[in-house]
């Protein structure tokens, strides 16, 4: 379709490690990449219909209007976020400076220098960068910050709290339920331990015995609940309905899980712990006549 104007990044190559770039056909920059004496470019997939679908294999060829301009090569294809989106292209800093296009590349977004760490160290970070750049940099302006979501604080910090309390009350009126229920099972078993207790079972065994059958029932229910929770948020509908924009989902918390199961042993026992006691203090003698 002849000449056209392209929004184009000059890049480096962790730049598609970083922005998680999905690559439909070819691949993302290698790190030798920046050598070529041909650029190679990765192009969005408008770029890619405006050029003619070359193959990629045989000729994947595009001229670059650059002064003194160079012939570069499309080496991969990244999907366009919306509809009807303008052409778009990603090129190394070497490549763009064979072209001749590095110099016109400050004409448009200041350059930016993004590293990926860990949420810990950010505020460290921001400020040793801060200084560092601007050592580097005498005369020019140097803004250092977060650009992750939690630059401003974690906005999920209030829907957590809520829904934290939510669990604990369902937890709670769970464990008044699962308590009734084993004080009714101990008193219906009266006879039973009784019977127990005569034949030489010791206080320890008793309590034990009723403790971990609350305990065993609610681990089982939290590990099932747990392989519920995991096959209901991966599911592919439901990450996609949750978070459309996203090309690639995190993994299911491992804390997460450990905590639903952690918290289904903490029921049990302080469910069973009450009429475990009850049960130890038991008359032998009322019990066999009971």
């Amino acid at each position: 379709r002849g000449v056209q104007d392209v929004q184009l990044a000059v890049v480096d190559q962790g730049y598609g490690t970083i922005h998680r770039v999905d690559v439909s056909q070819g691949g993302w920059f290698a790190p030798d990449d920046g050598g070529r004496l041909a650029p190679a470019v990765v192009v969005s997939q408008s770029f890619y219909d405006a050029a003619g679908r070359p193959d990629l294999v045989t000729s994947p060829q595009v001229q670059l209007m650059g002064d003194p301009g160079a012939t570069a090569v499309i080496i991969g294809v990244v999907p366009d976020p919306y509809p009807n989106m303008p052409p778009q292209a990603y090129i190394l800093r070497q490549g763009a400076e064979t072209a001749g296009i590095a110099a016109n590349a400050a004409q448009g977004s200041p350059p930016e220098l993004k590293i990926w760490a860990q949420p810990a160290m950010a505020d460290q970070l921001t400020g040793a960068l801060s200084v560092e750049l601007q050592q580097q940099l005498p005369g020019l302006g140097v803004n250092v910050q977060r650009t992750d979501y939690a630059a401003y604080g974690d906005p999920f910090a209030q829907v957590q709290l809520m829904t934290m309390g939510a669990a604990g009350l369902v937890l709670l009126l769970g464990a008044v339920g699962l308590l009734n229920i084993s004080m009714v099972t101990v008193r219906y078993r009266v006879r039973e331990i009784g019977i127990r207790r005569s034949f030489g079972a010791t206080s320890a065994r008793v309590f034990f015995s009723v403790l971990m059958e609350s305990v065993v029932a609610t681990t089982a229910a939290g590990a099932v609940g747990v392989m519920l929770a995991v096959a209901v948020v991966k599911n592919p509908r439901i990450e996609h309905k949750i978070a459309p924009m996203l090309s690639e989902y995190p993994p299911f918390p491992l804390e997460a899980a450990l905590l639903g199961l952690g918290a289904a042993v903490l029921v049990g026992a302080l469910a069973g712990a009450i009429p475990a006691l009850v049960a130890v203090r038991v008359k032998v003698i009322d019990a066999i006549r009971f």
